[in-house]
């Protein structure tokens, strides 16, 4: 996947529950759970609750997403705007 190896989020509320994200990877950003909802809702409230994120890895083509800056974000989680919650 280009971003959101295993969880691709654009909804401004949501809430995920007793999940397990685990050795995905993107070409870009958010190896393992990509979430931007101003991109279509506007901000909003994401939750994570007993939510594992393990052995995710962002930026697996080796390409650049940014001048300069060959890496790529969040390897475990990406998040742009908005609030996240976890616990």
């Amino acid at each position: 996947d280009l971003d959101g190896g295993g969880i691709y989020n654009l909804t401004n509320t949501d809430i995920f529950n007793n999940a397990s994200v685990t050795n995905n990877s993107a070409k870009r950003d958010g190896g393992g759970i990509w979430s931007d909802p101003l991109l279509v809702s506007g901000p909003g409230t994401n939750t994570f609750t007993n939510v594992t994120v393990r052995g995710n890895t962002a930026d697996s083509d080796g390409t650049t997403n940014l001048p300069g800056d060959p890496r790529g974000a969040g390897g475990g989680i990406y998040h742009d705007r908005g609030t996240l919650t976890m616990s």
